[in-house]
């Protein structure tokens, strides 16, 4: 009898030992998996031209529109980086949006604050080359930060 739950104590040990062979594989491969997804995330977000200031841009945009970004920047020519602003940065976003939408979608997505904020962070991606050239151009570089600085600690007053 000792025998037999001896041999049946061995055989459940060796099952079980197969089994967790076949578990910890299976585990390690899913995280590695998603070890390895994660990597490749983090890598596209931030060695693809984006950080994490560019997140909170995108995220406070939802509070303006175009027309608020041009009041803000385009109407006092007195001040010459609000100037440098609306010339290298507003003005490509306007004609952008302007150019994928017509004017009645474009005031349909200002009902919209996500949306049109959606759509004016894919203004600035579209346009982002030509906004940092117009910057370099005008030896305005550093206009670019402190813009979206503006928005997201909201230094401007909308009009």
């Amino acid at each position: 009898m000792t025998a037999n739950i001896l041999i049946a104590l061995v055989v459940a040990l060796g099952l079980i030992l197969l089994i967790f062979k076949f578990a910890a594989k299976t585990v390690v491969k899913v995280v590695g998996l998603l070890l390895v997804l994660g990597i490749a995330l983090l890598y596209i977000f931030l060695f693809a031209g984006n950080s994490d200031k560019d997140l909170k841009f995108s995220q406070v945009l939802t509070e303006y529109t175009i027309d608020d970004l041009h009041g803000a920047y385009c109407k006092d020519t007195a001040n010459k980086a609000d100037s440098l602003k609306c010339v290298c940065i507003i003005q490509p976003l306007h004609d952008d949006l302007h150019s994928r939408f017509n004017d009645s979608e474009i005031e349909q997505m200002r009902k919209k604050r996500i949306k049109f904020a959606a759509e004016l962070v894919k203004s600035y991606q579209n346009k982002k080359d030509v906004v940092k050239q117009k910057l370099k151009e005008n030896k305005a570089e550093g206009l670019l930060d402190e813009f979206k600085d503006d928005i997201i600690n909201r230094r401007f007053d909308k009009k």
